[in-house]
């Protein structure tokens, strides 16, 4: 009963517009998805007489804690698949992760490998560290910085539960980061469940690294997802749906203020003498100081001598409502041939104020409008309906798909009060197809098509992908059309047309489709208590649309240009993994190199290292694992954020980078209960004292956190 109540409680907490909860599934489907816990459910999981290393583990030897089950409800009594497996006629059920893989890394970037850049804080603006490859090659929004928390269709999970299933995690970082996540799912009837899903994160505002008042928050993020599986007993219809809303609202710094003029006042002389130095000085204002020793000054400054570049803070919210339906009828037998149809509409708004202009008025690089008014602020809308159906089916390994898509638009901006500029953005049709085969378990391959079937428009995108016992290939093909951002914005402080030609349009000519081709190899091999995996990546992209550093006469800066050339990429990599016991290590190392960094910038070096101890510690019930997370990438000139358009964009004064990013972590597995606590950025202070995530963003300080996920199974 009083299980019961503290959930009931939790529920009314994350409803609470005060309260702040999280989103945890990977938005990317990453197999790192650290919060499908285990069925630790019984006092003594191994048995009498059972040793760690005659336990069951799994390929990579870490120890599974899937037991015989004693108990009626467990782990295998809450299958759930995704929408991806009806589609591929795989239905085949997933389970939790009973390993504790990555419960410490609970920040979106981290649980994505580190391969993205932030603000500095969960929540904020995010980009890859490297590229973005093009998914959808249709009409797109293109205010993407916050993607990386938003619950895609792709990644809800719909459960057969055989009993009530309810999940409650928490997390408690530094520097007032907070995360949680309640779900709740059951069957109404044996082939009917339905289930709820409430998200939200937030963190405190900033100012470098620490915060300037506990209760003033920068992120605020809610998301509220409700959804229900159906099937008939001879599972001929199946039916998934769900309904979600999420709520962004960010308040945007600017980052630090480093101009000389603007911060003397605030900071002092001594910090105007030590970034902005006179070459005859001596000291710290000696040339032969390099201004990443400068900037690394000024880890030691405190809130008091620290200013953003927005003084007044500007508040910035991003809005969506979206239903989703799939469904599919079988004939001739269940497998064989299906008719499916997919629905999809959704209603975005994005708004962006700033409630004392007059203070901020020299952070904005233009001002089109009124000068003296107060305030400034717009708003853009976007609503999108898609409609698909097709045929599928399966019969002898061999795996076929045929499609029709219809997707309709409506774009509009506000850039005063009730006044909108609609955008026409023309209904597109999509034809597309799939098919595979399965000749044995160790080979396969598959090929994608879909493209817009008007002449007139460009957009396609083919994809194939072979495996064998060996060796692993894939081969993508995208041709996609600039996203209504890249072609069109009209506001205060910006405005550009790259649809026509004409005196809006920098480049003064209409923007072309960008192409982008990748070819991938991988070559897997798996020994006892060794795993080793290759890799070399060959990237091209032709007519790469980027946002400029405001070079040159004309000084437009973070807005859109279209780069003419061939830009290509190559990587090459190790992922490597190494158990003897209870020692375990994992690496990735990759290195990239670019033949065109004006436009296009990243990394050159990419290292994460993960060093762990796993056993039974302190007691036998209790799995512990104790370990280093290491990450490092080498230091380059990464893209700037500017936060009215909401775009990351070039600049050539601010390099990140070549800091040794390391955790220590305990995380613990207990009955029902996983749960980590974590040193985090262990080496503050003995090389650098602290790093840059984004250009004038500092990123997160030495701290202690912790974090657990509470399953119940009835």
């Amino acid at each position: 009963m009083s299980i019961r109540f503290f959930i009931f409680l939790t529920v009314l907490w994350c409803c609470s517009p005060e309260t702040s909860l999280a989103q945890t599934d990977d938005p990317f489907g990453n197999n790192q998805d650290f919060r499908r816990t285990g069925d630790d459910d019984f006092p003594d999981m191994l048995g009498e007489g059972t040793t760690i290393d005659s336990a069951k583990k799994d390929e990579k030897g870490r120890i599974l804690l899937e037991p015989v089950p004693i108990e009626k409800y467990h782990t295998r009594t809450s299958p759930y698949i995704y929408e991806q497996d009806l589609l591929d006629n795989k239905d085949q059920p997933h389970y939790f992760d009973t390993t504790m893989n990555n419960i410490h890394r609970y920040s979106f970037v981290a649980r994505n490998n580190y391969m993205y850049q932030d603000l500095g804080t969960v929540g904020t603006a995010a980009k890859h560290l490297y590229f973005n490859e093009p998914d959808n090659y249709g009409t797109r929004w293109g205010l993407d910085a916050i993607n990386l928390y938003l619950y895609d269709t792709e990644n809800i999970k719909h459960y057969d539960t055989k009993s009530p299933f309810t999940s409650w995690y928490y997390i408690q970082g530094g520097a007032g980061r907070s995360l949680i996540n309640v779900e709740h799912t059951q069957n109404i009837k044996p082939n009917w469940n339905a289930g709820f899903r409430i998200q939200r994160n937030t963190s405190t505002l900033l100012v470098g690294m620490e915060p300037v008042n506990k209760n003033d928050r920068q992120v605020d993020h809610g998301t509220y997802l409700f959804k229900t599986r159906y099937e008939t007993k001879d599972k001929k219809y199946r039916l998934l749906a769900h309904f979600s809303t999420y709520t962004h609202k960010m308040k945007e710094t600017g980052g630090l203020l480093l101009s000389s003029d603007d911060s003397a006042a605030v900071m002092g002389d001594l910090y105007k003498e030590n970034y902005y130095p006179d070459p005859d000085d001596e000291g710290l204002g000696n040339p032969s100081v390099s201004r990443l020793q400068a900037l690394d000054d000024l880890f030691s400054l405190s809130v008091g001598l620290l200013q953003n570049k927005l003084t007044s803070i500007v508040n910035t919210s991003q809005k969506r409502n979206k239903a989703h339906l799939y469904h599919q009828f079988g004939f001739l037998g269940e497998e064989s041939f299906q008719l499916f149809h997919i629905f999809n509409l959704s209603k975005s708004e994005f708004e962006y104020v700033d409630g004392d202009f007059q203070l901020n008025k020299s952070f904005y690089p233009n001002i089109n409008f009124d000068s003296t008014a107060t305030e400034s602020a717009h708003r853009i809308y976007m609503n999108e309906m898609s409609n698909t159906v097709g045929i599928k089916g399966e019969t002898k390994g061999l795996f076929y798909s045929f499609h029709l898509r219809q997707n309709s638009y409506n774009y509009q901006f506000e850039y005063l009060p009730f006044e909108k500029v609609p955008v026409k953005t023309p209904t597109q049709r999509f034809m597309g197809f799939r098919g595979g085969y399965s000749l044995t378990e160790n080979f396969n391959f598959r090929i994608d098509y879909e493209g817009l079937i008007a002449e007139e428009e460009k957009g396609s995108k083919i994809y194939g992908e072979l495996n064998a016992k060996f060796i692993k290939l894939i081969h993508k093909r995208v041709t996609a059309e600039p996203d209504l951002m890249q072609q069109y914005y009209f506001g205060n402080h910006f405005y550009w047309n790259n649809v026509d030609a004409n005196s809006m349009n920098p480049n003064k000519e209409p923007f072309e489709a960008t192409e982008f081709a990748s070819s991938e190899v991988y070559f897997p091999f798996a020994f006892k208590r060794i795993k080793i995996k290759p890799f070399a990546k060959y990237i091209t992209f032709n007519n790469y649309i980027y946002y400029n550093h405001g070079i040159g006469p004309e000084n437009n800066m973070a807005v859109p240009v279209q780069h003419d050339d061939q830009i290509s990429i190559i990587q090459a990599g190790l992922d490597f993994e190494l158990h003897l016991g209870h020692i375990h290590q994992l690496l990735l190392a990759q290195y990239t190199k670019n033949d065109d960094e004006d436009v296009i910038r990243m990394p050159e070096q990419f290292v994460n290292y993960n060093f762990f101890y796993e056993g039974r510690f302190p007691h036998r019930n209790i799995l512990s694992r104790f370990g280093f997370d290491v990450h490092w990438h080498s230091k380059f000139f990464a893209d700037a954020y500017m936060p009215v358009t909401q775009q990351f964009h070039l600049q050539n004064d601010f390099e990140i980078g070549n800091y040794v990013l390391a955790d220590f972590y305990w995380s613990l597995h207990i009955k029902k209960v996983t749960m980590f606590l974590k040193f985090a950025n262990i080496l503050q202070g003995v090389v650098r004292d602290g790093y840059f995530t984004t250009p004038l963003y500092m990123g997160q300080p030495r701290q202690f956190e912790f974090g657990l996920n509470w399953v119940f199974y009835d």
